[in-house]
């Protein structure tokens, strides 16, 4: 597991970040009104932001994504492992490395969705502490700690909601109604921090209907867009799919997982707790149908998109393969191992298990070493550093204009490599920035605006070609930083006014004349935040009480006389 996970990382654990489109580490994230999905766009972040702001505050942020990165391999592999226990090292070996080595865990890393795949990683301890409530009543602080582990962004809250929603709630086991509901309840809990920040937000969190044909489910060969949903691809930026993909192989070894996946369930039903066997098919054979509805009925699913409120979640309808990736992982294994059963010779057995065991990492041999590449850490131009430091010396009061306005970058000492804006974390002020998306899909380009209505002023003044001092002090801002190797270049007119009170490299930071609006804190902000630091506190006690009550049981056990009946 741990091989695997050093092949496939590679070069991303060297010194320096990996930045990959939506992964942006920094040294240091400032903990920010902003970081709490308040005073800015929907809280897509939330509280994955919160989460790595506080841990950056006592570990550099360099560190705090390598944990991350092993981790997600790491994590799965040993829940898959512990989910396939008594099938054999065999079974455990194939379902350890499907976990490890697919297109849904590849295509979502280069992506930068790293939080998306921490959920992806919880599922089985998540499965594995359900059976154990459903059958003993124990294991309540493990299932809510690996929810939250797993809830660091919307989606992934959301998808471990509905796992956990129908066995806890069923009848059967030896849960009480009450333990049901409360359990029940601490899982909602964890969703308050985004859901929260969410209905205060005066977006209804809907998307268009041509912003839910660009992030479709896409089709990665000439095979069409169900074969690509049953190999897990099917990712929309092409960008990040590796060539490999395109091979016939590829949606053949689809095709075989998912049958081995099929023979396989009945089997698992037999040694897992059914309900939560039976609801955790049901609801990833229900994620692959919510991944290819956009694709094949485009104009209904994009209606339904722009009139139910929150629909952006579903937006991306490739990261619902997610449970469907897991389960394949889980299943197809014990599949393989009732397939082969009836072969009497040890040795045909044995080489066909470990066919089976590298078959994935054959077919996609591209993964490997950080995904050819595509995954390899970076230093920051010492710029960047000094830059925060300018920043937090400057004695005006307002937030940060970040410029050129576009959403994403290419650097050179990132291999060119396209990136989410990293200043927005750099700054240890609140910015306001671009949040608008160009996709190109089918030769056309898309443009999906954003939804922080200070962003949608700036774009209007600079599409007027104004300058930004008329709005600045209205906006709450006071500074501009602008990064010259940046794309689109920056208007003449749009500094005017301004004087240049910093610059190095290719950093520039940009004082407005006069004074901004002070940040202005609502009450219902406050109770958001005060919200955070509840479950925050909760979920602190939790883990020190789970792990009092392990030390507890270990030390009984080994004060317990060997010699004695007990």
């Amino acid at each position: 597991m741990l091989v695997l996970a050093l092949l496939y990382l590679g070069p991303a654990l060297g010194q320096g970040f990996v930045l990959s489109y939506d992964m942006v580490f920094v040294p240091q994230q400032s903990l920010l009104l902003t970081t709490f999905g308040l005073d800015g766009g929907l809280p897509r972040a939330v509280p994955q932001d919160i989460v790595v702001a506080l841990l950056t505050q006592v570990v550099d942020g360099a560190w705090v994504q390598k944990v991350v990165l092993l981790a997600i391999p790491i994590v799965a592999g040993l829940g898959v492992a512990r989910l396939l226990m008594g099938w054999g090292r065999g079974v455990q070996l194939m379902g350890v490395t499907l976990a490890v080595w697919n297109p849904f865990v590849v295509e979502r890393m280069v992506i930068g969705h790293w939080a998306l795949l921490l959920t992806y990683a919880v599922v089985p301890w998540v499965l594995a502490c359900l059976m154990r409530l459903r059958n003993t009543g124990r294991g309540a602080p493990g299932l809510l700690l690996w929810c939250a582990l797993g809830s660091l962004v919307p989606t992934g809250g959301v998808w471990l909601l509905m796992v956990v929603s129908v066995p806890l709630l069923w009848p059967g086991g030896v849960l009480t109604l009450k333990r049901r509901i409360t359990f029940m309840s601490g899982v909602v809990a964890l969703n308050l921090p985004w859901l929260l920040a969410a209905l205060a937000h005066p977006s209804r969190g809907t998307t268009r209907i041509d912003g839910s044909e660009a992030f479709a489910l896409r089709a990665e060969g000439t095979w069409g867009e169900v074969l690509t949903a049953l190999s897990l691809g099917g990712i929309w930026n092409s960008e990040v799919v590796l060539p490999s993909r395109g091979l016939i192989l590829a949606p053949i070894m689809g095709v075989l997982l998912i049958g081995l996946t099929v023979w396989g369930i009945r089997s698992w039903m037999r040694v897992g707790e059914r309900v939560v066997v039976v609801w955790g098919v049901l609801l990833a054979g229900a994620g692959a149908v919510l991944a290819l509805l956009p694709a094949l009925l485009t104009g209904l699913w994009g209606l339904l998109l722009e009139t139910l409120p929150g629909g952006g979640l579903l937006r991306d309808s490739h990261k619902w393969l997610l449970l469907l990736a897991m389960v394949v992982a889980i299943v197809a294994p014990i599949g393989a191992a009732r397939l082969i059963r009836p072969i009497s010779d040890s040795v045909n057995r044995r080489v066909i298990v470990a066919a089976l065991v590298i078959a994935p990492v054959l077919v996609l041999p591209d993964m490997a070493w950080g995904a050819s590449g595509r995954l390899s850490a970076v230093e920051y131009p010492t710029e960047w550093t000094n830059m925060r430091q300018a920043v937090a010396e400057q004695q005006i009061t307002g937030d940060v204009i970040v410029l050129p306005w576009s959403t994403f970058r290419r650097f050179e000492f990132n291999a060119n490599r396209t990136v989410l804006d990293p200043a927005p974390r750099w700054l240890p002020r609140a910015s306001v920035f671009s949040s608008s998306l160009a996709v190109t899909r089918g030769g056309q380009t898309i443009v999906i605006s954003g939804d922080d209505p200070r962003s949608q002023v700036v774009n209007e003044t600079l599409a007027a070609g104004q300058p930004l001092v008329g709005v600045a002090s209205d906006l709450g801002v006071g500074l501009a930083l602008v990064e010259r190797n940046a794309r689109p270049p920056v208007p003449a007119t749009a500094l005017d006014g301004t004087s240049l009170v910093w610059s190095e490299g290719n950093l520039e930071l940009y004082r407005f004349p006069g004074p901004a609006r002070a940040p202005f804190v609502t009450a219902a902000d406050r109770v958001i935040i005060g919200v955070n630091i509840v479950i925050a506190i909760g979920l602190v006690g939790l883990g020190l009480t789970a792990a009092g009550g392990r030390w507890r049981s270990r030390r009984s056990n080994s004060l317990i006389d060997p010699d004695s009946p007990a």
